[in-house]
């Protein structure tokens, strides 16, 4: 997966959630986690939102574009 998460963006903004999520590795707030979008086990990287705690799977992620001013 490190290989694979070097090509995913470091930030994204998931259709599912308001807050804007950031990739993190496994011993940084990665790991063992429950994805909140698909509602199964991940491990290691995750897309976290550090404003609220929400995690999901890298794969799981459905970017949008963001208005800046909201």
């Amino acid at each position: 997966m490190n290989e694979i998460a070097k090509g995913l963006p470091k930030t994204e903004n998931h259709s599912g959630h308001r807050h804007e999520l950031t990739l993190v590795p496994e011993g940084h707030g990665g790991g063992a986690f429950i994805c909140c979008d698909c509602d199964e086990q991940g491990y290691g990287w995750a897309y976290q939102c550090l404003e609220c705690g929400y995690e999901v799977h890298p794969k799981c992620v459905n970017p949008v574009r963001r208005d800046p001013d909201n």
